[in-house]
């Protein structure tokens, strides 16, 4: 992700790390999204808002299985 941000002339730091949490998951396995700006898509902007029921920040996951 590093390596795509660079090349996209944003800052690493610009990435976002989030998890869908059950029951809002359709697979049964830790999944983790990894995803860059611009999010010009509604949708996907709010599916993937780390603080909601449905997705959490990798910094609260981690805490949690800590």
């Amino acid at each position: 992700l590093r390596l795509c941000a660079e090349r996209l002339g944003l800052p690493a730091e610009a990435a976002s790390y989030v998890f869908h949490v059950p029951p809002f998951n359709s697979i049964d396995h830790l999944h983790l999204h990894c995803r860059l700006p611009p999010n010009d898509n509604t949708w996907a902007a709010v599916k993937y808002q780390a603080g909601t029921p449905w997705c959490k920040s990798f910094e609260t996951v981690r805490q949690r299985l800590a």
